[in-house]
Formats: structure tokens, sequence, C-alpha cells
């Protein structure tokens, strides 16, 4: 199936077209650069994600898989690492709070989470509870929807790192991987 027919499958399939859009690729580097092992869970991916290899995650749930109905996300035991990048809508809120459950369970060993920097909410709450590192960025992040660059957000962004390892380790390390693309902090 060629990369145009899998992006309108995914359009067709999944919730709506704001849904099918995928991280910059500069933003992925910074998480190849930090899990040069490989990633081995994007829960919130879709096929134009997928089509485009930018996650290249080893296990990735679109809509249709549904990650808060799956029954564990510990899918590579006993160290998963986890790419999520939820909806920046309100559909983002129950999935970050699913994800806050299922780290306090011991489901997943490090993780990534890229989400709009929105202070005020439920969700950011329980990521920034959790994590021992925080990434902002330079400049607002740009994304692609099928394929294609589409303008900077009107918001910014933050990824957040959660990890069961030595923080001290890993913040360097993340310090590393994000370059000058970004500012590290905790």
């Amino acid at each position: 199936m060629s990369q145009r027919a899998l992006f309108t499958a995914d359009l067709e399939a999944e919730a709506a077209p704001s849904d099918s859009w995928c991280t910059a690729p500069e933003v992925m580097e910074i998480v190849h650069r930090f899990w040069p092992e490989g990633i081995s869970l994007d829960a919130c991916s879709n096929r134009s994600a997928i089509a485009l290899g930018f996650v290249r995650a080893k296990t990735a749930w679109t809509i249709r898989e549904n990650c808060l109905t799956q029954p564990t996300w510990n899918v590579a035991k006993p160290r998963t690492t986890c790419w999520l990048q939820p909806p920046y809508g309100r559909d983002g809120a129950p999935i970050v709070l699913d994800w806050a459950r299922r780290w306090d369970a011991g489901e997943l060993w490090e993780t990534l989470a890229l989400v709009r920097l929105d202070t005020s909410t439920e969700h950011w709450r329980a990521l920034d509870a959790r994590a021992t590192s925080l990434v902002l960025f330079r400049e607002r992040l740009a994304h692609y929807q099928d394929g294609v660059r589409v303008s900077t957000s009107n918001f910014c962004s933050a990824m957040l790192m959660t990890t069961r390892a030595d923080p001290k380790v890993r913040h360097r390390a993340l310090e590393a991987a994000v370059g000058d693309l970004g500012h590290v902090y905790y």
C-alpha cells in the first residue's frame, strides 16, 4: 500500500484528521538519540506516523488499537520505553491519566512524553508529578500531516521524562540528545 493510500485509510479509520498529525523529525531524532536501542512502545500512534517511519517503535497502537483498552503497556518486559504523544485536545487527558496509573503500577521503565505546555490541567500535573526532567524547546514545534510540514503550532509544547534508572544519569543523556534544540530542566 502506498503512503498516500495509508494516509487516506488513516483518515477514514481514525476519529478525525487532527488525530493523524505526526511529530516533527527533529523531535524524533532527539528520541532516537536518547534511546539508540529503540522505542518499545508508541502508545498514541497513527497510520500516517507509522508509514512515515518517524517513530519506528517496536509496538505502535493507533486509535483502532486504543491504548486505554490494552491490558498492559509493559510490551518489552522488564524495561519498556514509551514514547507518549497523546492528542493535544481534550482527548489526550484520559490517556495521560491512564499512563500515570500504569507508571505507578510499574508497567513502564522510562517515558518521554510530548504534550501541550498547559500547567493548569490535571493531566499536566499527573506527568509533572512523576517527571525527572523537563524539556522546553527553543521554538514552537511544527507537526506533519499527510507527510507535509504544517505551520508551527500556536502554543508551546514540552517534553517530560520519567525514568526508573538513575535520574541524574538519564538527565545528562537527555541533555546530550536535545542539544541546542531546547533546554533540559529538573
